[in-house]
């Protein structure tokens, strides 16, 4: 994280240091910020897709009689049980 941070200043101020020193400074603030707000953001969708996936996929393609498991299993274990079964 560190590094992305300097990299991303560096980049920033780089990138608007042509207009002025004040510009360069605001930038080199403003763009790691921007990069670890849009990375935080992107992470928690893909972890409510991939909730999404692994919970509904086994619901609506197993068959409904043994959608439910009686024992406790971890989901992606049953999410590849669900597959095994269809064969």
């Amino acid at each position: 994280m560190g590094f992305i941070a300097v990299a991303g200043a560096a980049y920033g101020a780089a990138l608007a240091g042509w207009r002025s020193p004040q510009l360069a400074l605001y930038v080199a603030i403003k763009f790691p910020i921007l990069l670890f707000g849009t990375t935080a953001l992107v992470v928690c969708f893909n972890i409510v897709t991939f909730q999404m996936t692994t919970l509904l996929r086994p619901i609506l393609t197993a068959p409904a009689e043994n959608w439910w498991t009686a024992e406790k299993k971890f989901f992606m274990v049953h999410f590849a049980d669900s597959f095994a079964k269809r064969k």
